[in-house]
């Protein structure tokens, strides 16, 4: 598959979930040139909502992606593009990082103006179906890892739950009941 065709075969993914096109698409390019977008749908899954889905990460390399490779979605109750802008930055800057279950990433200042939210954590994306999310291109069984790609979720959290969930905390935090669309929401740890 070409990166083209595989370009568009995300994109068409992600398309028929949101059920539209994407409102904007912002890129930024790798010091290499590989271009990472920041697809941002307004308004799903529902009014007031977006979401942000990150295209070239899954281009890298990286020696912890033995099953495949993560492209990253953002769920956010709030209308700020900057919301998905911010992971990709995240997946621009931190090429080293595997983006793993329970990793926990420092944006270093609040997200956007109208959160106290500096910190991430990814997790499976629960605003979609496992079969959305895992193997999205379809890439036959026993594919090598650079052709299946899964989409992680990533979460804004406050410092004080980054602290808790790398202490152990990530149950602790997955329980609390935090509305984990809400970059308004007081800290749960």
């Amino acid at each position: 598959m070409g990166l083209v065709t595989r370009a568009e075969d995300f994109a068409n993914h992600v398309d028929a979930l949101a059920g539209k096109p994407p409102a904007n698409v912002y890129y930024q390019n790798l010091a290499d040139g590989t271009p990472i977008s920041a697809l941002v749908y307004q308004d799903v899954p529902e009014a007031g909502m977006l979401i942000g889905v990150t295209y070239g990460l899954s281009l890298l390399d990286n020696p912890a992606w033995t099953r495949g490779r993560p492209e990253l979605l953002i769920g956010v109750r709030s209308t700020d593009h900057r919301w998905a802008r911010a992971v990709g930055l995240l997946a621009v800057n931190l090429t080293d990082c595997p983006f793993s279950y329970g990793n926990v990433l420092n944006f270093g200042q609040p997200i956007t103006e109208e959160s106290a939210m500096d910190h991430f954590v990814i997790f499976a994306p629960t605003l979609l179906d496992q079969q959305d999310f895992l193997n999205v291109l379809d890439a036959p069984e026993g594919a090598p890892a650079q052709d299946v790609v899964n989409i992680a979720g990533i979460y804004p959290i406050h410092a004080s739950e980054a602290a808790a969930i790398n202490d152990g905390g990530m149950e602790a935090f997955w329980k609390s009941g935090a509305d984990l669309y809400d970059v308004t929401r007081p800290p749960v740890l």
